[in-house]
């Protein structure tokens, strides 16, 4: 698996994405631990709300906080995003006045978007990403996102934002609402029609709420969202996709790869996880002879009667016997997805025998992941 890491290694960010409950933010732990190995200052930031970074790498310290995870000879560090502790960091950082600070913070706008405004999360995520790569504080920032279903708002938010903040028709809108409230909106028929060219109307009220959240930093807030969407489909910025073996995973994934395509974004690797291997080979002549002959190997399995040695060889047949077609079914959609896409470099990692339980446990996983070319996986 350093395969993918060296595939990796040239990146500024790396940006993780995949549906939910196929091992993303494992991965993403495990590649922010492995490249930190490689002696890069290396930060894991969390988009999705859950909390599997932090079991994964086995954190200890508040969300919105960055805690520094013992990885050996690596140096990472982890954040799990809260939006509240990443509005106030913005407002801190980009407003210098402290008058304007204050007049900001306690805005009904801003204390409404923190709690309430659709696409926050995703927007200070974006911030985040931003400022982490301008600093230079670190040498890669590996970002896990939410659910594919919801990544690619993650991906498309900025360019929503950056086309509200360009338009002359917000302007006006934002001028009426700062004065007036939102009823005056929604009773100017011209500024609705302009607005509903380019944004839902059903939602544009969520966003306006964040946008005039931070009063006069519309200016910070456009060039933000217009270098995010150049970084995310340059060079410097690594996509990898998280799937799962089985015929749903493979299908919704081969579309989100496309769709991605669609948005300009090149996918740089597709990982496969959970993926069941015979060890050394897989049985050969007869289960039932290879499964008895096993069970007399190990001295401390003992049996009272041949009854009970063959209801325990009949139940182990059947778990061997579902393992193989698992495992053949897995080897199927394998090669459907590399027929699908052809010239993608696809990693295969294993189905663990436990869940992950700390930072060995993850450098562990990659070590045991393989390339995958189109051959048989044993």
């Amino acid at each position: 698996m350093d395969k993918l890491v060296s595939t990796l290694q040239s990146k500024r960010a790396i940006v993780v994405m995949g549906p939910g409950g196929v091992g993303k933010t494992t991965v993403s732990a495990a590649l922010a631990l492995s490249t930190s190995q490689t002696g890069k200052q290396t930060l894991a930031v969390t988009v999705d709300p859950s909390l599997r970074l932090r079991d994964a790498l086995g954190m200890q310290g508040r969300i919105g906080e960055l805690e520094t995870i013992p990885a050996g000879e690596g140096n990472l560090q982890a954040l799990l995003l809260d939006t509240q502790t990443e509005m106030d960091r913005f407002v801190r950082e980009y407003v210098k006045d402290p008058r304007i600070r204050t007049a900001i913070m306690s805005n009904i706008f801003y204390q409404k978007a923190a709690a309430t405004a659709v696409g926050t999360h995703e927007y200070m995520a974006m911030i985040r990403l931003h400022d982490m790569v301008k600093s230079g504080s670190y040498d890669v920032v590996v970002t896990d996102t939410p659910p594919t279903e919801h990544a690619v708002d993650f991906l498309e938010s900025p360019k929503r934002l950056a086309r509200l903040l360009s338009h002359d028709s917000f302007r006006l809108a934002a001028g009426l609402m700062q004065r007036s409230g939102r009823g005056v909106l929604r009773l100017s028929g011209l500024v609705t029609r302009g607005l509903s060219r380019f944004v839902d109307l059903s939602s544009f009220y969520s966003l306006l709420d964040f946008v005039l959240s931070f009063g006069t930093l519309y200016d910070d807030l456009l060039e933000i969202s217009r270098w995010f969407m150049e970084f995310i489909a340059g060079p410097q910025c690594g996509i990898v996709v998280v799937t799962q073996a089985s015929r749903q995973r493979i299908n919704d994934s081969i579309r989100f790869v496309q769709r991605l395509k669609d948005l300009g974004i090149q996918v740089d690797a597709l990982v496969v996880n959970m993926v069941y291997r015979w060890q050394n080979r897989p049985p050969s002549g007869s289960v039932r002879s290879e499964v008895f002959s096993d069970l007399f190997s190990e001295p401390e399995v003992a049996f009272h009667s041949r009854d009970e040695l063959n209801a325990a060889i009949y139940k182990v047949t059947l778990t061997l016997q579902w393992f193989e077609e698992v495992r053949l079914a897995q080897q199927a959609e394998l090669d459907r997805l590399h027929q699908a896409l052809p010239e993608m470099p696809i990693f295969v990692l294993p189905a663990l025998q436990r869940d992950i339980q700390g930072p060995q446990d993850l450098l562990g996983l990659l070590v045991r992941g393989v390339a995958y070319k189109g051959r048989r996986i044993q």
